[in-house]
């Protein structure tokens, strides 16, 4: 260059008459190096904008980019710094704007990137960074990507992390964004992987987590997602390592989970299990804790399927350690926010005592949610693949308060299909395990009804197998009433009932013969016939058997823990008399008969056959046929004659003498005369076909079933109510079946609701047998169907 002054243009001269000829003819002496000098910072500057934007563009065209270039090496980097302050970041935004990215890609690289980087952190980040925000993001990605990841990458170094993520932060995160995304995920690959996680992380740590974060939330997704899968796992993971669980945690909480959900999905199940596996345990438990519940909310938005993919690739051994540093009180809100699958995942990595902390933290309620979501199959398997110690010292450190509490919520009906699915043997040992104190306490707290209509639900067999697995077959059960009478030879106790008011001494005549009892044969399921059984074989050395029919164990264990309980209602408890004995007894000490099926027991070089017929009144009731040597005995009390709407009546051919050939008549007739108000009068007699005010009438097959659907229907349609005491296991299933058939045939009468109330009506039902669940439609699997089509439309307990 000329180091003359140019004699036709001097500062103070008007230019406006300057011909665009010799303009450009003075360009080579307007950007001379000792001509600018000369002027100093400040006047070259005013020489500068003087001269105009368009002189200025149209000279550095003129002598090209290269020689601007060989111009500012010459002024040197503090000259051209207070040349470009006092310009101003504006009037020099517009300048490079005019050059166009081509001119400058020339200029920049020409001059060399330490040249520029000195430049820049001489002019300071804030005039740096209005000059970017004047160019805008698009301007400047496109000189970026023009001088070439290699270029901008030494250019970033030189600036040290600290100067970028200054002029960053300054630029502002729309800003940092926007440029990021013109450059496109390529190009910032190659220069965020060139610069290297550690430079990286410093860059994020440096701006801040607030920045980093917006300016992530910028990005979206998509574009960071194919920038961290660009870069790789191990990239990712240093640079979280880097950052500190702290900083990454906090980073995904102030993105949210939508905005998590969708990267980690577009990462795949195995990046994140890499980069996870890469960190480690610590680190990843503590950026679980870092983000706190969102976690949870996170995991949700993924999916179960995502989430356990991912700890597939991460191994069983390090989510184990994961999750017992993460500690139980976290884990369990966790679960709470997550649910009860990723909750069934997890536990079958942990160890039982940890388990017991989760459980203890999150409650039985959430519990009995976990497990009725998943259901008894799912839990059955996690049970048998745990394995019974597992399971017995995770109940026991719960207590059986919280377990009692739990099956209390999931319901009799799941936790019996529970206990069905892993089998009598596997429950047997558990509970054996767990030993006698805790199921004791376990039944205490779960509620007389509750332990009753469970057993009911598991059916004899599986109690008798679980009895025998838990060694609870040579335990006592509970009380019994008075003797109805005794063979001369063997001493037969026909029935042991006992009053309401459950009073010990109504039982003085029978205490001094207990001793001598041979057999114990009962009748009916109700508190009249076998009430005081439990009372008298807890309480007394009591070890002959004890006969009954099937339905008869079952209806008369809800019948003596329903008497029982209605007793402590109003009463002092009974005296060394407790729901668990009425279990004990009815689980172990009865033995079971089918109609028809005889018992044979020698005692005192005697044999005695016992055998039950039906008798009709209720379900299970029946008449005994007793025979010892040549005598014969029948016992028949309670019986119905009748045909009832669901069962047969009383079996009178086998007490007819011709039935038993040449024996003759019975020996000993053991009876009762029927209750006064079994007998009103003309009661079992076909009903008079007389006109009715309901065509329900005419279902009535007796004179009482007249009399009574007579009353019931004239009371409700006068706004009247109708209550119906009756036991439980006596007349209510044909109650049931006489208003089913009543409102069936009148259909005015569906405005009535009809409400069985009972703790222990399923129960009954389910013995009540198939042709009972046919007309009431209350099985367990239709019972919501049945409330919308039955009149028997409400089932409460």
């Amino acid at each position: 260059m000329h180091c003359c002054r140019c004699p036709a243009i001097a500062p103070d001269d008007s230019l406006g008459a300057c011909a665009p000829a010799a303009t450009l003819r003075a360009a080579n002496s307007v950007l001379s190096a000792a001509f600018l000098q000369s002027l100093g910072p400040a006047g070259a500057a005013g020489l500068l904008q003087k001269l105009g934007l368009d002189f200025v563009v149209s000279a550095f065209h003129e002598v090209g980019p290269r020689q601007c270039g060989d111009l500012f090496l010459e002024l040197q980097v503090p000259f051209c710094a207070e040349l470009f302050v006092a310009l101003g970041d504006r009037w020099l935004a517009s300048l490079f704007a005019k050059l166009q990215p081509d001119f400058l890609l020339t200029f920049f690289v020409h001059v060399g990137g330490g040249f520029v980087s000195q430049l820049f952190l001489r002019l300071r980040t804030d005039f740096c960074a209005r000059l970017f925000g004047h160019l805008g993001p698009a301007f400047s990605a496109q000189l970026f990507k023009a001088l070439g990841t290699a270029y901008v990458r030494d250019l970033f170094k030189s600036l040290t992390y600290h100067y970028c993520a200054r002029l960053f932060s300054q630029l502002g995160s729309a800003w940092t964004a926007e440029a990021h995304r013109k450059m496109g995920p390529n190009f910032c690959l190659g220069l965020y992987g060139s610069l290297g996680s550690t430079f990286t992380a410093r860059l994020f740590g440096t701006a801040g987590l607030g920045f980093t974060s917006e300016t992530h939330e910028a990005f979206g997704p998509s574009f960071t997602a194919q920038l961290y899968s660009g870069l790789g796992a191990d990239f990712v993971a240093e640079l979280f390592d880097y950052l500190g669980p702290k900083f990454s945690g906090g980073l995904l909480s102030n993105l949210g989970q939508d905005f998590d959900a969708v990267l980690f999905r577009r990462l795949g199940e195995d990046f994140m299990a890499q980069v996870f596996v890469q960190l480690g345990k610590a680190y990843v438990s503590k950026f679980f804790k870092v983000m706190g519940k969102e976690v949870g909310g996170l995991f949700r938005a993924l999916g179960a399927k995502w989430f356990s993919r991912v700890q597939h690739h991460m191994g069983k051994d390090l989510c184990k350690e994961i999750y017992e540093d993460l500690g139980a009180e976290f884990l369990a809100q966790l679960f709470e926010v997550f649910g009860e699958t990723f909750a069934g995942e997890v536990l079958l990595m942990l160890q039982a005592h940890f388990c017991v902390e989760i459980f203890a933290h999150v409650g039985p309620a959430y519990a009995s949610r976990l497990f009725g979501t998943l259901g008894p199959a799912w839990a059955a398997n996690l049970f048998l693949e745990l394995g019974q110690d597992f399971v017995a010292a995770l109940l026991a450190g719960l207590g059986a308060s919280y377990a009692a509490a739990l099956f209390r919520s999931l319901g009799r009906r799941h936790v019996s299909q529970l206990l069905r699915s892993v089998g009598p043997q596997w429950s047997g040992l558990l509970f054996a395990k767990l030993g006698g104190e805790f199921v004791g306490d376990l039944f205490r707290h779960l509620g007389s009804a509750f332990a009753v209509c469970l057993m009911a639900h598991l059916g004899t067999k599986f109690a008798f197998r679980l009895s025998r697995e838990m060694g609870l077959t040579n335990l006592l059960g509970v009380s019994v009433t008075f003797c109805k009478g005794h063979e001369p030879c063997l001493t037969v106790l026909l029935n042991c009932g006992w009053t309401e008011s459950m009073d010990p001494k109504l039982l003085t005549p029978l205490i001094p013969h207990l001793h001598e009892l041979d057999l114990i044969v009962l009748t009916h399921a109700d508190v009249k016939h076998l009430g005081a059984l439990p009372y008298v074989l807890t309480k007394y050395p009591v070890s002959c058997p004890v006969l009954c029919t099937e339905p008869v164990q079952r209806l008369g264990e809800l019948s003596a823990v329903s008497g029982l309980e209605d007793r402590e209602k109003y009463r002092d408890p009974a005296e060394a008399y407790e729901v668990d004995d009425v279990l004990r007894t009815f689980m172990s000490r009865l033995t079971t008969l089918k109609y028809r099926e005889t018992f044979r027991i020698q005692a005192n070089g005697r044999v005695l056959a016992a055998c039950p017929y039906p008798s009709g009144a209720h379900l299970g009731s029946a008449f005994w046929t007793l025979h010892c040597g040549s005598l014969s005995v029948v016992y028949l009390v309670d019986g119905a004659m009748r045909r009832g709407r669901y069962l047969d009546g009383l079996e009178v051919q086998r007490l007819l003498p011709a039935c038993r050939g040449a024996a003759g008549r019975w020996d000993v007739v053991v009876t009762a005369p029927p209750s006064t108000a079994d007998l009103p009068q003309g009661g079992h007699q076909r009903p008079v076909e007389l006109h009715a005010a309901s065509k329900a009438m005419s279902v009535a097959r007796s004179v009482r079933e007249q009399c009574f659907l007579e009353e019931a229907i004239g009371t409700l349609r006068k706004g009247g109510t109708v209550l119906v005491p009756a036991d439980v296991a006596g007349w209510i299933p044909e109650a049931l079946l006489l208003f089913e058939a009543a409102w069936n045939q009148d259909r005015q009468l569906a405005s009535y609701p009809v409400v069985w109330l009972s703790s222990v009506g399923d129960m009954v039902l389910d013995q009540v047998g198939a042709e009972a669940e046919k007309f009431l439609e209350l099985s367990a699997g239709h019972k919501e169907d049945a409330l919308r089509g039955s009149p028997v439309y409400a089932f409460q307990e």
